[in-house]
């Protein structure tokens, strides 16, 4: 390592603001030669095991936050997955939901570039918590399409015919219906 690990980066500092804010105790991965910090920890989305990854990198001014689901999508359904995906992103313009053609990982994606402003922790939680709100308002939908025989168009009517009874995600005012 080139620079003392034992010195605060600002966006070091940013990610332990919101660790901070969200009483969790996780610890960063702190790369001071690079300048790169990454947290890896375990969430919960509708009862299933998923993985949240945040990384700031204080050269780029930049924060990637990064949803895994704990299931992958069978390879035969890779195709129905991208329809999937594509609807859902008609209905959620925040982030991009993701499958890796190689392994069926599925994931939720945002960027944001903060360059020439001052992020907070608040700021990485004005992106966590919304990622993690639609990962969790379409996991079934997306375990649906990935795991069953459900396709695309089934999963989106019957996602979207919940909408209208008022039952999951209709309270957050974040998705509508098309």
């Amino acid at each position: 390592m080139g620079k003392s690990a034992s010195k605060k980066f600002k966006y070091q500092s940013i990610l332990e603001q919101f660790l901070a804010g969200r009483e969790w105790h996780d610890e960063l991965d702190v790369d001071a030669e690079e300048k790169t910090f990454s947290l890896v920890t375990g969430i919960n989305l509708e009862g299933q095991n998923a993985k949240l990854i945040v990384q700031a990198g204080e050269d780029v001014e930049m924060v990637d936050v990064v949803i895994i689901y704990g299931f992958a999508c069978k390879e035969n359904k890779l195709q129905e997955m991208a329809i999937l995906l594509n609807a859902i992103h008609l209905r959620c313009m925040y982030g991009r939901f993701l499958v890796d053609v190689e392994d069926g990982e599925i994931r939720w994606h945002h960027r944001v570039d903060f360059q020439g402003s001052e992020p907070t922790g608040q700021s990485v939680e004005q992106i966590v918590g919304p990622g993690w709100n639609f990962a969790e308002i379409f996991a079934s939908t997306i375990a649906a399409v990935a795991l069953t025989k459900q396709t695309a168009a089934d999963a989106i009517a019957e996602f979207d015919e919940s909408q209208k009874n008022g039952e999951e995600g209709s309270d957050d005012g974040e998705v509508t219906e098309l």
